[in-house]
């Protein structure tokens, strides 16, 4: 599942491959994954356009083309972008968008087909909604000790609210409790000033953290949690067993002794 580290990982590998490189041909094999504007529309914006910079924005891929237009790719569970020379990628019904360049052929592919793509003109407004990135100085302490203030939702569910702070996700928003010593399940306004300090620096620890990881040569994710995932494991912390709960209809991965 592209988190924010999947993300920002991702965005660096298409920096290498992709700035300079003029569109030649797009296939959309699933219309439904262009969210805007129409499927012909969206080919014929992007067809002949020159890729000028990758970017990210909390979990969104920017793509920003020649004329100052953008191609927006919301990667969401299952979406990852591939080089169609790659021997690991299958050649199977989940290949829903060939990118053809001028230099290589790039291949969109997402079994659980929930990823969207939108054509812009103006990227900034039409991800206006976000709040601050994590790992940016826009994610200040006072702001975002009061947005938690006002929320009555726990402080896990909180945290996938992408208003309050871009890019946290299921994984990450259990890591980051975990390292912040919180229990996910306690109200968000119920958080003294000392605990929204540690909470502000465990996220921003964690994303660190994994971004580092993920750009390592043949990293692979295993052994990388502390919590995800680890259901009745030790915690690599204190040895007491991993619980999960349900927040918002989404796991959470928690270590009862630690995060009381």
């Amino acid at each position: 599942m592209p988190e924010l580290p999947e993300v920002d990982g991702l965005a660096t590998q298409l920096r290498s491959w992709w700035i300079g490189r003029r569109i030649e041909r797009v296939v959309v094999a699933y219309p439904r994954l262009i969210a805007a504007p129409s499927v012909r529309a969206f080919r014929t914006e992007l067809t002949g356009r020159r890729i000028e910079a990758v970017t990210r924005r909390a979990k969104v891929l920017c793509v920003h083309l020649d004329g100052g237009s953008s191609w927006l790719i919301h990667l969401r569970m299952t979406g990852w972008i591939f080089d169609a020379r790659d021997p690991g990628l299958p050649v199977d019904r989940h290949r829903l968008l060939t990118l053809q360049l001028d230099r290589g052929t790039a291949v969109y592919r997402d079994p659980r087909r929930f990823g969207r793509m939108t054509w812009t003109e103006d990227a900034a407004a039409e991800l206006a909604h976000l709040g601050p990135e994590p790992l940016e100085r826009s994610f200040r302490l006072d702001p975002f000790a009061a947005a938690l203030d006002r929320r009555s939702i726990s402080i896990k569910q909180a945290l996938l609210d992408p208003r309050l702070v871009a890019g946290i996700g299921n994984i990450y928003a259990s890591e980051s409790c975990h390292r912040a010593g919180l229990d996910p399940g306690r109200p968000a306004r119920a958080l003294d000033r000392s605990e929204v300090v540690a909470l502000r620096r465990a996220i921003k620890t964690t994303l660190r953290r994994a971004i580092r990881l993920h750009a390592k040569p043949g990293y692979s994710k295993v052994g990388e949690f502390l919590v995800y995932g680890r259901e009745g494991e030790p915690c690599r912390t204190c040895r007491a067993p991993i619980a999960r709960a349900v927040h918002g209809q989404r796991s959470t991965f928690f270590c009862p002794a630690c995060q009381r």
